[in-house]
């Protein structure tokens, strides 16, 4: 059975059991999350909650009817089978009215249906739908939240990525609209109904549905305004400016103060900086590599460099030889969190090391960390997680200081400590 199937016939289950009361609280929230977070199986809820009034609304008319009633009656007697299942069935009926009437407004409650009778839509449901490595989502009143599958998101809620190679999805349950935060990004949620959302850091890739006409999605960062009708793109926030890469469609790319705007289609990519009209480029096939690069860099480094990296340009590329094979360094920044590649000829991924935040990592090596900074009175500068071709993290190193005083540490992922220097700049 395929998986869409598995999901729908889990739909009719818990549907089911709301319908005719036996459903759990776990049951009711799962029904929630599914018909959030999925506009195939929202529809057909909403269908199967008709379906169930229109059947209601039939079976109370027929029992209603003097005669269809009288009828019955005179020929199975009152005391029949077919009288005490007709009374049943009127109880039943009118008991699962109420159900129906439970069941719409727990769609209304999560803001799902959209129709009202003054014609207003309500607003949208965005909804977490997967992340991997450390999230912060922070509500309007300041609030941490923790993360949990299909979990709604209020507007005026804040989605930060805590790591250079965490990520994270938001889609707007109505339309599909899939947003994918990339590591070190931080975005908060303006209005879910018009589809505003302001990027403070970081980069995020977006899968935007057609939009509704006089409703495009726009998308805020500290130096432009990007307004979407329907497109695929990525949206970088760097030190310099606002990067806009258009896959298909158009975005329109606007500067934040002087409303100075362009169009950039599909293949092109969009460039804004405070107070300066946008600039529109031919994007270039590949990675992003500085400009003074002097050496040759083989197609296969330069691929890995794009599929690691994607649009996240690379600020130091260098090259050396280790035990007679040649490597190939980058060096880079996402959301102001260093994530730094070393690559083999060949093109395989022999080291990557990923800036990360002290809660994301394991309980052994914050400890050691956390002993070793009270001890010290020292400050966590950085703390960068190391792993080897195959993935698996070898070591993490941290960066401890105290004005002068500095502390490096490099600690095994069990909370080892495998090395410790100490320096004091008198």
């Amino acid at each position: 059975m395929s998986k869409r199937h598995e999901s729908i016939d889990e739909l009719l289950s818990l549907a089911g059991a709301l319908l005719d009361g036996s459903a759990t609280s776990g049951q009711t929230a799962r029904l929630q999350a599914l018909v959030v977070a999925d506009p195939e199986l929202r529809r057909e809820y909403i269908r199967l909650t008709h379906q169930e009034a229109d059947l209601i609304r039939t079976g109370r008319a027929s029992m209603q009817s003097p005669d269809l009633a009288t009828a019955a009656d005179g020929v199975h007697g009152e005391n029949s089978p077919m009288h005490a299942n007709r009374t049943t069935t009127t109880h039943r009926r009118r008991w699962l009215s109420a159900s129906v009437a439970a069941a719409a407004i727990l769609l209304l409650a999560l803001g799902v249906i959209a129709w009202r009778q003054t014609g207003e839509s309500a607003d949208a449901v965005v909804v977490l739908t997967e992340w991997q490595g450390p999230i912060m989502l922070r509500d309007a009143d300041g609030e941490s939240r923790s993360p949990t599958r299909s979990m709604p998101l209020s507007t005026s809620m804040t989605v930060a990525t805590q790591a250079a190679d965490a990520w994270a999805t938001i889609r707007f349950a109505e339309d599909g609209t899939a947003v994918r935060l990339l590591g070190g990004t931080e975005t908060k949620l303006l209005e879910n109904a018009s589809r505003r959302i302001e990027l403070h850091r970081g980069a995020v890739v977006c899968d935007v549905s057609p939009q509704p006409a006089g409703r495009p999605m726009q998308l805020t960062t500290p130096h432009a305004v990007a307004t979407v009708l329907g497109t695929q793109f990525t949206l970088l926030v760097e030190e310099a400016g606002t990067r806009l890469a258009v896959a298909k469609g158009m975005v329109q790319l606007a500067d934040r103060t002087t409303g100075q705007a362009a169009p950039v289609e599909g293949g092109w990519i969009g460039q804004a900086a405070a107070g300066a009209p946008p600039l529109v480029l031919r994007q270039t096939p590949g990675p992003r590599l500085p400009g003074d690069v002097d050496f040759e860099v083989p197609a296969p480094v330069r691929e890995t460099i794009g599929r690691e990296l994607g649009e996240i340009a690379v600020d130091a590329l260098s090259k050396h030889t280790d035990e007679g094979r040649t490597v190939f360094e980058t060096d880079s920044k996402v959301g102001g969190m260093e994530i730094d590649l070393a690559i083999g000829d060949d093109g395989k991924v022999l080291e990557k090391e990923v800036e990360i935040s002290l809660p994301s990592a394991p309980p052994a090596v914050r400890k050691k960390i956390e002993t070793e900074r009270a001890g010290n009175h020292l400050i966590l500068e950085q703390l960068i997680r190391s792993s080897d071709t195959n993935g698996n993290v070898t070591h993490y190193r941290a960066w401890l200081r105290d004005g002068s005083h500095e502390v490096k540490l490099r600690i095994a992922p069990d909370g080892k400590l495998r090395e410790r220097r100490e320096r004091n700049e008198r």
